[in-house]
């Protein structure tokens, strides 16, 4: 393998390094945005509800929880490597088609009100850092959702929410800068920021 320079950079690198690396960069998407899916505003809600009232007594949850989401996630992606093929259609080949139309229904009933929740949560999120009514968000986030699921290519709607991926960083950072602020005056409880909205 050969070395090449790096402009600007003074170093040398194997070639392919730099252009590897980018098509890496390029390439994650599907991955990280199916990692992340579980992070949603509804989720987040409930555990910054659930934390402020218990603190961290139940952050043992999460280890309990986190390897059994990933054996959930192994099995679904065993299953589609060696079947080679989605959910629905096996369904439908081992138990027929009024299985695979309630399986579907359940689906799409699910995600309907999971899509509700999350619009409803992440206006509030947006309202209480910009400081404005959250039920004038809910429409303008739904409007801009069904655009980019509808009008949108697939390589657009990773990019959109792979780039969204870049505020993750700030729930490590809250859950550092949290702290018990009950007692002190002027400051906001989660209850009081419930009761206004």
């Amino acid at each position: 393998m050969t070395a090449a320079p790096v402009p600007g950079r003074g170093r040398w690198w194997p070639d392919g390094w730099l252009s590897s690396r980018r098509a890496l960069l390029r390439g994650i998407g599907p991955e990280v945005i199916s990692a992340a899916s579980d992070n949603d505003p509804t989720n987040v809600g409930t555990a910054a509800a659930v934390g402020a009232q218990t603190g961290y007594q139940l952050s043992w949850v999460a280890l309990l929880v986190a390897p059994l989401l990933g054996v959930v996630l192994t099995i679904a992606a065993q299953v589609g490597m060696v079947a080679r093929d989605d959910l629905q259609s096996l369904t439908v080949k081992r138990y027929g088609r009024g299985a695979a139309v309630v399986l579907l229904v359940s689906v799409v009933v699910v995600n309907l009100v999971t899509i509700a929740a999350d619009l409803q949560a992440g206006a509030a999120g947006i309202g209480l850092l910009a400081g404005v009514d959250s039920r004038w968000l809910v429409v303008p986030l739904a409007a801009a959702l069904a655009g980019l699921l509808l009008a949108g290519r697939y390589g657009q709607v990773v990019a959109v929410l792979r780039y969204l991926l870049l505020g993750f960083p700030a729930f490590g950072a809250a859950a550092v800068l949290a702290h018990h602020t009950d007692d002190r005056p002027g400051t906001v409880r989660v209850n009081d920021v419930h009761e206004r909205s």
